[in-house]
């Protein structure tokens, strides 16, 4: 302990010593110093021991200060790695006009065994009448062109190979519907005015045809309505690393692609006995109304391939994108009914609601054209403008996903959806912006 206590002071008292001598100024005897020296706390700048210069200030020299703060070489590394990937990235947003496949002249209804096409008049006989015409209705007048959607792309261009493309469409809801009334004239604005003679080619009932050769009939109108939604998602690899900057390249892609597609078809039959079925029952006050709804929901979940090849300048690209997507399709289709039967001279007859439900899973496809042009504005701004046609080979529809089934008034209705899938086509134009970051 005495040893220690020893060695502590003597190394105190040289410290202290050093400290006093380094405090001293610089003793000369007869002679000016010869070197540079300045006095603690005279805050002069530090030059390194060199004459400043005559006409210029004090050479500073700078020095880095650490910053202790644990997570800084992390948030530094993070912030850069974010910059590196993001840094070269742009969005794409365009108006999309489309011409969705119509859905044809499908009948709204079950095919009659004596009658080859039911949509053109027929002979029926109606209760107290004979020979009067029947037509059943279909969806020929149902159209789904010029419909608009916006598209939006985000490029991310920071790897070195490759580039992550991904893209999303949605439609704006898509609508058509029609009303028919019996001889194309409308009993409640004008009643009474049917007559067979002035319309020899029209017909007095509209008619919803069921299994076995039985009709639904409607005397006062019918009326339809379609509504269908649309978006589509993908995301994909594009394969740059043999590509110039200039001129013409093909560059390969890989990917994922996901297509929703559903439609509403409702149906809606009034009767009120302004055809004189029954000659002892009025004109009814309030019509009798049905209720028919079909409708499907596709979702396409599918890998996709491609390519694009461009001839592309510094101001200009032209360019094709062609990609083929396979998957599959898990379709649900719901069929509902109200009323279906109900009439007011047979009260007998009350169907109330009924409800159906059928889901199963198709192969899914996409085949995805699409024609591009690109203008360069600046560095961060570029037009653009492109036409397309896609074209889903089994798709669910829901002017076609319904059985007309029916096993007769003794029985609740048998209405239920049908697995039927057929090709649908979109052909459309864009035009729009990028911007480059």
């Amino acid at each position: 302990m005495t040893s220690f206590v020893r060695t502590w002071l003597v190394m105190a008292s040289v410290a202290l010593l050093s400290n006093w001598c380094w405090a001293q100024a610089p003793q000369y005897q007869g002679m000016q110093p010869q070197f540079e020296g300045f006095a603690p706390g005279w805050g002069v700048q530090y030059n390194g021991g060199h004459a400043a210069p005559s006409n210029g200030p004090w050479p500073v020299e700078d020095e880095l200060i650490p910053d202790h703060a644990p997570l800084m070489d992390f948030d530094l590394f993070e912030q850069l790695a974010i910059r590196d990937i993001f840094g070269r990235t742009s969005i794409q947003t365009e108006y999309v006009f489309a011409n969705f496949e119509n859905p044809g002249n499908a009948i709204l209804g079950a095919p009659i065994s004596v009658v080859p096409n039911p949509r053109e008049p027929f002979i029926i006989q109606a209760g107290d009448l004979l020979e009067q015409r029947a037509i059943v209705p279909n969806t020929s007048s149902m159209k789904l062109a010029s419909q608009s959607g916006m598209r939006t792309t985000i490029t991310i261009d920071s790897f070195k190979d490759f580039s992550i493309v991904g893209s999303w469409l949605g439609m704006l809801q898509m609508n058509s519907s029609y009303r028919i009334t019996p001889g194309g004239v409308d009993p409640v604005i004008n009643p009474g005015a049917f007559d067979p003679t002035l319309f020899p080619h029209n017909a007095r009932f509209i008619a919803t045809s069921v299994s076995g050769d039985r009709l639904i009939l409607y005397d006062r109108a019918f009326e339809a309505a379609l509504q269908t939604n649309f978006w589509t998602a993908d995301v994909n690899l594009l394969f740059r690393n043999n590509a110039p900057e200039y001129g013409f390249r093909l560059k390969p892609l890989v990917g994922f692609r996901f297509n929703y597609f559903d439609e509403a078809l409702t149906q809606h039959g009034e009767f009120d006995n302004s055809s004189g079925i029954s000659s002892t029952t009025g004109v009814l006050t309030n019509a009798t109304r049905n209720t028919i709804v079909t409708s499907t929901h596709n979702q396409m979940v599918m890998g996709q391939v491609g390519f694009q090849a461009e001839l592309a300048d510094k101001w200009f690209t032209i360019g094709f994108a062609p990609k083929i997507a396979m998957g599959a399709n898990m379709v649900e289709t719901h069929v509902y009914t109200s009323d279906l039967r109900d009439s007011d001279i047979d009260q007998a007859v009350d169907d109330g609601e009924t409800y159906v439900t059928n889901n199963y899973t198709r192969v899914g496809a996409n085949f995805d054209l699409n024609t591009y042009a690109r203008i360069r504005v600046n560095e961060w701004l570029t037009l653009s403008a492109s036409a397309f046609y896609w074209f889903m080979p089994v798709t669910s529809r829901a002017t076609t996903s319904l059985t007309y089934e029916d096993n007769g008034i003794a029985v609740p209705p048998a209405f239920r959806p049908a697995a039927v899938t057929s090709g649908m086509g979109v052909t459309g134009l864009t035009v729009g912006v990028e911007a480059r970051f």
